[in-house]
């Protein structure tokens, strides 16, 4: 796990991205979060309120669109990580990572087509499971475990 200098490393979702839809660079968890994909749903020309998990699961040129950008831009900087760093594993969290049933073969399909072979045919992917705490949890099990090899 590489936690960079302040504890926060591999926080991707603040990386500025370009977005086809609002034509303009903008953080990453801006177009993949809950939040931004409704939005984005309906600057797309969607009509009906909906919830994030709704946007991905329709079948309207909107709800295409929107979600198309969102995982291709997720899965595009997920590959870049792959790439730069090799890992083992990679685990999602945040909002849509609720939806991870739902989403996860379309964002596998999009790392895959960005990232190395050799770099993804050894990656497994999860998602956060514990609370909405976990992050807390991850860096106090980090501790934890750091103490316990330092005594």
């Amino acid at each position: 796990i590489y936690k960079g200098v302040g504890g926060s490393g591999l926080e991707i979702g603040h990386n500025k991205v370009y977005s086809q839809i609002l034509g303009k660079y903008t953080p990453l968890e801006k177009i993949a979060g809950g939040k931004y994909l409704t939005s984005m749903y309906k600057k797309q020309g969607g009509e009906k309120n909906i919830s994030p998990g709704e946007v991905l699961a329709a079948k309207e040129n909107a709800s295409k669109k929107a979600t198309t950008e969102a995982l291709t831009q997720l899965g595009h900087s997920i590959a870049n990580l792959i790439n730069t760093f090799n890992p083992d594993a990679v685990v999602l969290g945040g909002g849509l990572s609720n939806l991870y049933e739902s989403l996860h073969k379309r964002l596998i399909s999009k790392v895959k087509r960005f990232a190395v072979k050799e770099h993804f045919a050894n990656v497994t992917f999860s998602r956060f499971s514990l609370s909405d705490d976990e992050g807390i949890l991850g860096a106090a099990h980090l501790a934890f475990k750091q103490s316990k090899k330092n005594s």
